[in-house]
């Protein structure tokens, strides 16, 4: 299937919905859904840009060990790859 989007499986990616912060792993993806694994909800990105640079976010809510969290692609405003460690500590 040809995607517009160039998000490969295994991809850590930054996700941002249109009201929620997610990073995660990419486990597959399709024409309407990309599926994160080792996922976190990113309730607080703190300063935006020194999240971006250090990783590190005010308050992050993991999900739990192997749950899969589908988002919808038509939802996405941003998306970008992710360099750092995923958050795995609730904070």
């Amino acid at each position: 299937m040809n995607l517009d989007h160039d998000v490969q499986v295994g991809d850590k990616v930054f996700i941002l919905t249109s009201n929620l912060y997610w990073v995660g792993v990419v486990k597959s993806t399709s024409f309407d859904w990309i599926v994160l694994e080792k996922a976190s909800m990113i309730a607080d990105t703190g300063r935006f840009h020194n999240a971006m640079i250090s990783g590190d976010f005010s308050e992050v809510e993991p999900c739990m060990k192997d749950q899969k969290i589908r988002v919808q692609v038509g939802s996405i405003s941003v998306m970008a790859d992710w360099p750092h460690a995923l958050p795995t500590q609730q904070k």
